[in-house]
């Protein structure tokens, strides 16, 4: 991030959590909503010619044109919304936020995921403990949180030697 460019949230691996962060609804319940209303707005138009009889007749080709362009007017409005109420606030949030707490924000969001993913799916491919770096053009490279590969408290001519 700079002044030209504001911060982003990018996952990368597993990025349910994260987009369901960013978006207010979670990317599998989105594509849901998405595909349920075209069903529904496929059986409307179905019981709007039923209604109105054997008078009208509607072209297939037509009907799924009709459908496809109320349900482009239907996701644009409810998109914007999304960005407005979710993607764009945080954007501006993250932008503002010392690196630090940026820093707490993604350990937090990776937490999440490993709990969601706990619960969920047998998988777990998300779990044990986080390492979080910041790494910024005027410090470089900082850890901020990082776990040993074995135990401090076994281990103190280690840490006694740093010293």
């Amino acid at each position: 991030m700079d002044a030209n460019c504001p911060a982003v949230i990018q996952p990368f691996a597993t990025t349910h959590m994260i987009d369901t962060f960013r978006m207010g609804i979670s990317p599998d319940v989105f594509n849901t909503l998405n595909t349920s209303t075209i069903q529904a707005f496929d059986e409307l138009s179905d019981k709007i010619i039923a209604e109105i009889g054997t008078v009208a007749t509607l072209d297939p080709a037509r009907k799924a044109q009709i459908i496809d362009e109320v349900n482009s007017a239907h996701s644009d409005r409810w998109h914007q919304h999304v960005r407005n109420q979710h993607i764009f606030p945080l954007s501006t949030i993250v932008h503002l936020l010392p690196l630090p707490e940026m820093a707490g924000l993604a350990k937090s969001l990776i937490e999440l995921e490993s709990l969601k993913e706990r619960v969920t799916r047998p998988s777990e491919s998300v779990s044990g403990p986080i390492d979080v770096a910041v790494i910024s053009k005027h410090d470089g490279f900082v850890w901020i949180d990082r776990k040993h590969y074995f135990r401090p408290e076994l281990n103190h001519r280690f840490f006694n030697r740093a010293e």
